[in-house]
């Protein structure tokens, strides 16, 4: 995940001005140089021109596949990555060098051990089936250890570079391609102790060859996007001739697809931006989308309320933690889906809504809108209210993320001290009144100007932000001081808490950054990390309500990596999610959810490898379902907001030519729309071969596809999808940033809790201390604590109150629950909490879970079976069902039951709900029997059981 102390090797990067295009920093790498951020769509440079032979036969002269290989232009299109425990480095040298100003220089400092390296990458593109390519490389090194240049299809061609110390030489290796030449993932890896290991004028150029396998290859994949061709010719007239066909969003959605990957695959050579994988795998797509179309064209049962009205002109509301909107019948719920981020989205805004989406989002930072003296706006900015007004024309919805991170060059000249050095985006001081000053006027001249337009759906903050200097400056540091007096009111408290001899509260210093050892220390640390986080949400709070002064009406969000949450070495990142949600009007993040091939690739490179993402994989999941799901919850818990992930990673960056089940896609964003989510964009919808871009959902027929259903499902059935996220819940875990602190295991206990409620049928919320200090939270009537050993004593003594109801019971998971405050003093439990149900919460085996579950739900259960959900078991086994998310919601005179099947094998269950066997599924439209329902793995049902 984000490692963003990592993440920007020039700072710089981050304060550019337009064009305002930023890779997501959601892998463990980073993009080196200034002008790295987009590499275009030129895939040839060349270097120097290498004689191609086919058969024996001269063919022709070979440019490099690889731009910038001799590191003239810094390190762009480069990308740089640790993994696991590396001490590793890389960056451009301007002392070294084979040839022209620069090299790289890369070095390592650890012992070999799997999964464990540095490494220097990029993805070579539009290489040619049955064809061999040099690479080449020149290298010097010192004190080298175990590396090597290579890569490809699962990083198997490698070729060594020599050992210890060696002067400039050439390193080649030969790689051929079969019948479908995938990208190459180029890299140069070190994997031990080396001291320097200098790379220069890298090139790969084709050599050779087999020329007329390589035709008929390539001549076989022109007939089948032909026959693609014919095949939706085919499509389009049999709608024509059914004019009632003519209305089904969904076969529009298909034919919308399939024309517009079938344009890309007959593009000129010279407007081509991708290579052969790509071709194939989109042609196959093509195919499977055109074949569902069919089945739709020809189905024979139809599916019950097909009509999914466009979407009306008129400002959207929220209303309830809704989004509301016109669609042709009054205001009712709506499901806001689409993409994001930069130029693609504006330009295909008139295409959208064939493809089943009603949002994008769209950027403008200050360096687009603000100048130096004129408060008139810029050009940069003025271009949204063309951009809104096409959407508006459109039928579409836009989220303007605001940018702050897009610091004008002009203001850091003033101002050089405003630069700080910030982690993240936000590479500047906050608090510094030019800081303040270019936020506010940046608001005020652009939001003045498009905050009436009624495409404008949201807003958004700010981009992923990280904040971790409040405090050590002039300007934030009387508020450390003032932080203090209104937590412990004197120092002779602090002193006593910290173990110290301060004089004045003024004289104590803000920590430095690192989680430290020492108690007393990490008391001190303790209270900086909740002061940083409050400080940074106030920063946020202040933008909203200059929001809301200058756009009344266009609710506000930030988009927050919600997904770090638990993680207790980003504590001083400064992001509390619930302090964030209440300085907004919509809870905002950033999640994924990617398809379990593409995440066990990552884990095993050691790429992402978080307590959270090892706690899903060896349940053997077909996707990382959690990762959404868990975090909306969250989020939605904390002041009953609408949910926005407008950075919804469902394909990782960089994702090679190879099939992501469609299925995982429309599974993700269903289950979003199940779990609050009430608007999102897709990262990311963008024509680029950029390390950060790469792959995207962009390049992907199927995927587009099953996006489009999954959002025309979500507003074809959006009053019952209303009607389920709006359940009343009656189980609640216990939120405690306390026990995130100091609790190494809690993380990792929030997810077995929650994965084994959802697999119980229970519709599970959050508590957090803040919520049961003051009484303000939902009306569950059991709350459990996850291993959370560290709380307020007012949050102890809330839950000693709650415990005291007769109704009510409080579940301890693990040990050590409220052992502690949250200064790590020890406590013991008042009188109401000693006899609490305690459960461990590591069961060793499927023995051991069978008996978790079982007793989970005991101590859940009620007098008289009150809120109990009905068991969902295999069929001829009396055993709970495992792997499968289920519940059941009261709906008038019948009951709404969604299930998904998150296992990679087909399950069959049964429902047990007596006197009912039989329900419609109300997202296909066909009959299941409760007492033998076949889940497919990721296909989800939502039933209809009448009562």
């Amino acid at each position: 995940m984000p490692e963003c102390k990592r993440m920007m090797l020039t700072q710089k990067s981050s304060l550019t001005a337009e064009p305002e295009r930023r890779r997501s920093p959601l892998r463990r790498f980073v993009t080196v140089g200034a002008g790295a951020l987009l590499l275009g769509n030129s895939l040839l440079g060349v270097v120097s021109p290498t004689v191609v032979r086919a058969a024996g036969k001269q063919l022709s002269l070979s440019p490099s596949l690889i731009t910038n290989g001799g590191f003239e232009k810094a390190a762009d299109g480069w990308g740089w990555m640790t993994a696991g425990s590396a001490v590793a480095a890389g960056a451009v040298d301007t002392v070294e060098k084979h040839a022209g100003i620069q090299s790289f220089r890369l070095s390592a400092n650890f012992d070999q051990t799997p999964n464990v390296y540095g490494r220097l990458f990029r993805t070579v593109y539009g290489l040619r089936p049955f064809t061999t390519y040099r690479i080449h490389a020149w290298a010097k090194g010192k004190a080298v250890g175990v590396a090597w240049i290579g890569g490809g299809p699962g990083w198997y061609h490698r070729k060594p570079f020599p050992a210890r110390d060696f002067s400039w030489q050439e390193i080649t290796t030969d790689y051929s391609t079969g019948a479908e030449a995938g990208d190459f993932e180029l890299m140069v890896l070190v994997e031990s102790h080396t001291g320097a290991l200098w790379v220069d004028d890298i090139e790969m150029t084709e050599v050779s060859a087999d020329a007329p396998r390589r035709d008929a290859a390539e001549q076989e994949a022109r007939t089948s996007v032909g026959a693609e061709r014919a095949h939706l010719a085919a499509l389009r007239a049999q709608v024509a001739a059914r004019p009632a066909l003519r209305g089904d969003r969904y076969i529009t959605l298909g034919l919308a697809v399939a024309e517009r990957y079938l344009t890309r695959l007959n593009l000129s050579p010279e407007k081509r931006t991708q290579g052969g994988a790509w071709d194939h795998l989109q042609t196959e797509e093509v195919k499977s989308v055109l074949d569902e179309t069919e089945k739709r064209i020809g189905a024979t049962v139809t599916v019950p309320n097909t009509d999914v009205p466009p979407l009306g002109r008129g400002r959207a509301v929220l209303r309830d933690g809704v989004f509301r909107s016109n669609v042709g019948r009054g205001k009712v719920p709506y499901y806001f889906g689409g993409y994001g981020h930069f130029g693609a989205v504006a330009s295909d805004l008139p295409v959208f809504p064939s493809l089943g989406a009603s949002l994008i989002q769209q950027e403008r930072g200050p360096s687009s809108s603000l100048g130096p003296i004129s408060d008139t706006l810029l050009g940069g900015g003025r271009s949204m209210v063309d951009t809104l007004q096409s959407a508006g024309r459109s039928g579409m919805k836009i989220d303007l993320l605001l940018s702050p991170h897009y610091f004008p060059d002009w203001a850091a000249k003033q101002a050089p001290d405003v630069l700080n050095g910030n982690p993240g985006f936000l590479g500047f001081n906050i608090d510094h009144p030019v800081a303040q000053s270019v936020t506010q006027r940046h608001l005020r001249n652009l939001l003045t100007v498009i905050g009436r337009e009624p495409a404008l759906l949201s807003l958004c903050l700010s981009n992923e932000p990280i904040y971790s200097s409040s405090g050590r400056d002039k300007y934030s540091f009387p508020l450390w001081t003032a932080y203090l007096k209104r937590v412990h009111g004197t120092v002779e408290s602090v002193n006593a808490l910290y173990q110290t001899q301060y004089k004045r509260l003024e004289d104590v210093p803000v920590p430095p950054l690192g989680m430290p050892k020492e108690t007393a220390a990490r008391r001190v640390y303790y209270d900086w990390v909740r002061f940083n986080q409050a400080h940074f949400a106030d920063w946020h709070r202040s933008m909203s309500d200059l929001c809301h002064r200058y756009a009344p009406g266009v609710p506000t969000h930030a988009k927050i990596m919600v997904f770090n949450t638990f993680e207790q070495g980003r504590v001083d990142w400064g992001v509390d999610p619930e302090m964030f949600c209440g300085a907004t009007d919509i809870a905002g993040c950033d999640a994924y959810a990617f398809f379990r091939g593409d995440l066990l690739a990552r884990f095993q490179r050691g790429d992402m490898l978080t307590p959270q993402i090892a706690a899903t994989l060896p349940e053997d999941y077909a996707y990382g379902w959690q990762g959404d799901e868990l975090f909306y919850d969250l989020l939605h818990s904390f002041s009953n907001q609408t949910v926005f992930n407008s950075e919804n990673h469902v394909i990782p960056d960089g994702s090679p030519a190879r099939h992501i089940p469609p299925e995982h896609t429309r599974a993700a964003f269903w289950q979003g729309g199940l779990h609050h989510q009430g608007a999102t964009t897709t990262w990311v919808w963008e024509d680029s071969q950029d390390n950060g871009l790469a792959g995207s959902i962009y390049f992907r027929p199927a995927n587009a596809y099953a996006e489009g259903c999954a959002l025309l499902d979500l507003n074809r059935l959006s009053r019952e999808v209303t009607a389920i996220n709006g359940q009343t819940p009656h189980v609640a875990i216990l939120y405690s940033p306390p026990s995130i602190f100091w609790e190494a295991d809690y993380g990792g206990q929030v997810f077995r809790l929650y994965t084994a409620l959802r697999f119980q049928g229970e519709n599970v919320t959050f508590v957090s201390e803040k919520q049961l200090q003051s009484g303000g939270y939902p009306p569950v009537t059991r709350i459990i604590l996850p291993h959370a050993t560290h709380a307020a004593d007012a949050t102890a003594a809330a839950l000693a109150r709650f415990a005291h109801k007769a109704e009510n019971k409080v579940v301890f998971v693990g040990t050590d629950n409220l052992a502690f405050d949250e200064y790590n003093h020890g406590r013991t439990l008042p009188a109401a909490l000693a006899a609490s149900v305690m459960l461990d919460g590591k069961p060793a085996d499927a023995a051991g879970r069978t008996a978790f579950l079982r007793a989970l739900r005991t101590a859940l259960a009620e007098p008289g079976g009150k809120n109990a959900p009905p068991s969902l078991k295999y069929v001829g086994v009396d055993q709970f069902a495992w792997g499968i998310e289920y519940r059941a919601v009261a709906d008038g005179k019948s009951l709404l039951v969604p299930l998904i099947n998150f296992l990679p094998e087909t399950q069959i269950v049964h429902l047990d709900l007596p006197g009912r066997t039989v329900a419609t599924d109300l997202l296909s439209g066909a009959t299941v029997d409760l007492t033998q329902i076949r889940l497919r793995s990721m296909e989800p049902l939502l039933l209809r059981i009448e009562k």
